[in-house]
């Protein structure tokens, strides 16, 4: 036990002596360390003094540096501002430049055009100038012969239209909200060209762009309404010149009437044949007599009523030119006296009178005789000379021919097929007149029927598809006529025509899959 306590006390004696050397160690480095630590201290100590004076100078530097950037903007935003003031005001001046420049050509291309105009008026004119010159030469060395030579009056005539009235064509514009004569006149002489309504206004601007490409003349063109109004001055225009024929006519040799009906409105017109310095003329008086009723009587008496309405067309024209013309009596013996536009001048030896072969036109023209010698015998003339000659009108007499055969053919068709006709019911009204069978025929395939019930449109179609190459004969006057003319016009083409027809009834009733009964 003593020997181990010994040891026991030894190894703390080592172990105390081993410690103490140990924290003798440690101390001598805790010294050195704090040495060290005092050098740090000492140097971050001078460190921070030297940052604090760093600081203090960047501090100056960087105010001096805002101050000097702030200096910068504001005169960086005073350059900006004029830079802006001046590049609008460069843009204004731009876009004034820009809009003066196109006034300027566009006034500058016009005064091209109006030089275009005006040297190509000039050459013209020169050119008149020229002949014009010719022509007076030659004058006068005839003159120098003949002092009977005309050509003082012709140069008058022809001095109007020298180069002022040509340097101011004419501006196609309403004024004061109408359009003046020249403008009128225009449409009424296309119109008596027969130029559809439609197309007059692009044929005068077409005219016009291609006469003078270069002219502003128009500045409007009138509406379809406008024109459509003109068709009612035409037919005064033509009624008073029809009055005005018939009323300087030398002899009228021959008068005929006639009448026909248009969507079962009856009309009779009345055509002369009237000779004027030994040449004929057909004239027509009215081609649109109205009657009250298709009995011989109205029909004299509207004709009777028209020779009144041709005379009132020329007393109008009278009147016209006395108040546009005061004092030009030589533009009023141009025009004829109204009394020479008398139905009694259809009596003499060289006058006649046709009809159709009817029995009410043969009344007519009885009635019309006896109105013609009673108005000649009121105006002076002697029994013996009042004369009136009637004649039948061959054209009407080959076609009561064809109605007569028209008829036998619709008896025959009658009694062959009479009793198929008798299981029809009567409310279908089919009947086998030929006249009626052609108006059912037009109605059904024209175009220009206008029957709403037709298939005009359909059947062209039709036959364009199936038969492009088939030349299809038109059905004419089968609702324009319904007198002997009828059956005279419409049978050829009908005959022509009559495979398609029946094809395409048949390729419509298979169209329909057998819905529809079909009771033929």
């Amino acid at each position: 036990m003593i020997q181990t306590e010994a040891r026991h006390k030894a190894n703390i004696k080592v172990i105390n002596s081993r410690h103490a050397a140990r924290l003798e160690s440690m101390k001598e480095s805790l010294k050195k360390t704090n040495l060290e630590l005092s050098e740090v201290t000492d140097m971050s100590m001078h460190v921070a003094e030297e940052c604090f004076q760093l600081k203090n100078s960047s501090d100056a530097e960087v105010h001096q540096s805002t101050k000097q950037a702030e200096r910068s903007d504001a005169l960086s935003k005073a350059r900006l501002e004029k830079l802006k003031k001046s590049k609008e005001k460069e843009v204004k001046l731009r876009e004034t430049l820009d809009s003066t420049t196109e006034a300027f050509e566009v006034q500058l291309a016009k005064a091209h055009a109006e030089i275009g105009v005006l040297t190509e008026l000039l050459a013209d004119s020169n050119c008149e100038i020229d002949e014009l010159q010719e022509a007076l030469v030659q004058a006068r060395e005839e003159l120098a012969v003949s002092d009977a030579f005309h050509f003082s009056y012709q140069l008058h005539a022809l001095t109007p239209k020298l180069l002022p009235q040509k340097l101011k064509p004419h501006i196609v514009q309403k004024k004061k909200g109408q359009w003046d004569e020249v403008v009128t006149q225009l449409v009424v002489e296309l119109l008596s060209h027969r130029t559809p309504p439609l197309s007059i206004c692009p044929n005068i601007l077409s005219v016009v762009e291609l006469l003078m490409p270069n002219s502003d003349i128009i500045k409007e063109l009138p509406g379809n309404r406008f024109v459509r109004y003109c068709r009612t001055i035409l037919a005064q225009v033509s009624q008073t010149l029809a009055a005005y024929n018939i009323a300087v006519a030398d002899t009228i040799e021959q008068s005929h009437t006639d009448g026909t009906s248009v969507r079962q409105t009856a009309m009779q017109n009345f055509v002369v044949r009237a000779t004027k310095d030994g040449v004929e003329k057909k004239i027509t008086l009215s081609s649109c007599i109205l009657s009250e009723t298709e009995s011989a009587e109205s029909i004299a008496s509207a004709i009777l009523q028209e020779f009144n309405h041709a005379r009132s067309l020329i007393k109008q024209w009278k009147d016209a030119t006395t108040k546009l013309y005061p004092g030009r009596d030589d533009l009023q013996d141009l025009i004829p006296s109204v009394s020479r536009l008398c139905i009694s001048r259809l009596v003499g030896l060289k006058s006649f009178a046709t009809t159709d072969t009817c029995a009410t036109a043969r009344k007519l023209r009885r009635i019309l005789n006896e109105s013609i010698k009673q108005i000649a015998l009121e105006k002076g003339l002697s029994e013996e000379e009042v004369m009136v000659f009637e004649a039948d009108c061959w054209q009407h007499l080959r076609k009561v021919w064809f109605g007569g055969v028209s008829s036998a053919l619709s008896e025959h068709m009658r009694e062959v097929l009479a009793d198929d006709l008798i299981e029809l019911p009567t409310i279908y009204r089919i009947n086998l007149d030929i006249d009626d069978l052609f108006r059912c025929i037009d109605k059904e395939f024209s175009k220009t029927a206008n029957y709403a019930k037709g298939h005009g449109s359909e059947f062209f179609w039709w036959m364009q598809e199936f038969h492009p190459d088939a030349y299809l004969f038109p059905v004419i006057r089968a609702l324009g006529g319904t007198r002997q003319d009828l059956c005279v016009e419409a049978a050829p083409a009908v005959l022509m025509n009559l495979p398609y027809y029946l094809q395409y009834l048949h390729w419509r009733i298979e169209a329909t899959g057998g819905s529809f009964d079909n009771i033929l």
